[in-house]
């Protein structure tokens, strides 16, 4: 039996399509909806995988829009919109699909790390997990 740390990975690990485009699945836990959590996570995950190296560029913001229940029978297609690559920010908008309508509509922002008294190496540091599992994942 996996772990739960081992459990989230496999759910966030997302399945390339096409370029900026990724599929998704859910847990099969007899829940009736998608957990909002998830979505989000597998969003960031794809934003994430239109970076070059997301190492040096993880994420800074996320913002989302929950528009319709996921059904958690069925895969969720991720579409990636490549906003803006510029030097100080890359910015990333991500619908969540389902059935040919979008579920969940998320921006990301992912910002160059600065140097050591950046904030984001003090301060928790998930985001720089989540990035670095996210690029060890493509390759």
């Amino acid at each position: 039996m996996a772990s739960p740390v081992q459990e989230i990975i496999d759910i966030l690990d997302l399945e390339t399509l096409e370029l900026n485009l990724f599929r998704g699945h859910s847990p099969q836990n007899g829940w009736k909806r998608v957990f909002g959590g998830q979505v989000i996570g597998q969003a960031l995950v794809a934003a994430c995988r239109t970076v070059d190296d997301v190492t040096t560029r993880p994420p800074h913001s996320l913002h989302a829009y929950f528009l319709l229940g996921g059904d958690p029978k069925v895969p969720i297609i991720y579409e990636v919109d490549r906003i803006r690559d510029g030097k100080s920010f890359t910015t990333r908008n991500v619908k969540a699909i389902q059935h040919g309508h979008a579920r969940t509509q998320a921006g990301q922002e992912l910002q160059p790390m600065l140097d050591d008294n950046d904030r984001r190496t003090k301060v928790g540091n998930g985001a720089n997990q989540v990035a670095q599992t996210v690029e060890l994942d493509r390759r």
